[in-house]
């Protein structure tokens, strides 16, 4: 086996990649709404979003399951997402959320 020494520059520090992800994870808001939403999903339509994320049925039990989103419903009629857990969940599925079908 090859050993090899590398110099980092004072300025900088090495993280695993799973330390960089939860960085990451930590600066997200706590509470997302659907503007946030759109934003991190660069789509303008909720109806996309619904169609691609949150009425599909996979997604929309697993989001329900992992307690990541609350439906609008009589006593508080908007979308509210837990912020770090959406941010994972879009991470993790980003190409199914995207492909048609």
């Amino acid at each position: 086996m090859t050993q090899l020494t590398v110099t980092i520059p004072e300025q900088y520090v090495v993280i695993t990649k799973d330390e960089h992800d939860q960085l990451i994870m930590n600066q997200q808001k706590a509470i997302w709404t659907m503007d946030d939403l759109k934003e991190n999903l660069k789509i303008k339509s909720d109806e996309v979003i619904k169609d691609r994320l949150l009425d599909r049925p996979k997604f929309k039990r697993k989001l329900i399951e992992l307690d990541i989103v609350h439906e609008p419903n009589r006593d508080f009629n908007q979308w509210r997402f837990n912020g770090p857990k959406m941010y994972q969940f879009i991470q993790e599925n980003w190409k199914e959320i995207f492909r048609r079908g």
